[in-house]
C-alpha cells in the first residue's frame, strides 16, 4: 500500500481506513492538493510572518539559487531570526532563466520591499554569489 503515490483515493487505503475506524471519512486527492494544501500553506505563512515581526533584533535574509532534482531552477529564500530560528520565506521556479546583475537586483529589492511592508526589520542580508551580494549591498544603502 502506497499512500503517497495514489493518495487517499486508492481503494486498499480506503479499506485500510475503514477498517481502523469506520465512521472516518478521507478527503479525496484533489480536496488534499487543492483547498486543504492551500489552508494549511497559507497557516503556516502567518506563523512565519509572525515569528519574524515578534523578532525585536531583526532578522536576517539569505538566498541562492539551485536546482532539485527534476532539474528545475528555484530561487529560494529564508529568514533566520536572532535566536538563530530558520523560517523559510520563499521558493520560486525561475524557469530556467539565467541570473544576471539586473534580475537579481529586482528580487533583492522586491524581497526587501515584501518584508518591509510586512513590518519584518532585515539586518543583514546573505547570499554566496557575488553579484547578488553586490545588489543587496546597494540596496541596502540606498534605503538605509
Amino acid at each position: 500500500m502506497i499512500i503517497a503515490r495514489d493518495g487517499f483515493d486508492n481503494p486498499e487505503v480506503k479499506a485500510f481506513f475503514k477498517f481502523l475506524h469506520p465512521l472516518v471519512k478521507l478527503p479525496s486527492q484533489k480536496d488534499l492538493g487543492g483547498r486543504i494544501l492551500e489552508e494549511s500553506a497559507q497557516k503556516i505563512n502567518i506563523f512565519i510572518q509572525e515569528v519574524a515581526q515578534k523578532d525585536t533584533n531583526s532578522i536576517t535574509l539569505a538566498y541562492d539559487n539551485w536546482k532539485n532534482i527534476k532539474k528545475e531552477s528555484i530561487f529560494g529564500s529564508i529568514l533566520i531570526t536572532s535566536m538563530g530560528k530558520v523560517l523559510i520565506w520563499n521558493a520560486k521556479d525561475i524557469l530556467n532563466k539565467h541570473t544576471r546583475w539586473f534580475d537579481v537586483q529586482h528580487k533583492t529589492e522586491d524581497m526587501l520591499n515584501n518584508l518591509n511592508k510586512e513590518e519584518i526589520k532585515v539586518n543583514a542580508v546573505v547570499t554566496d554569489c557575488a553579484s547578488q551580494y553586490e545588489v543587496a549591498r546597494q540596496y541596502y544603502i540606498q534605503v538605509n
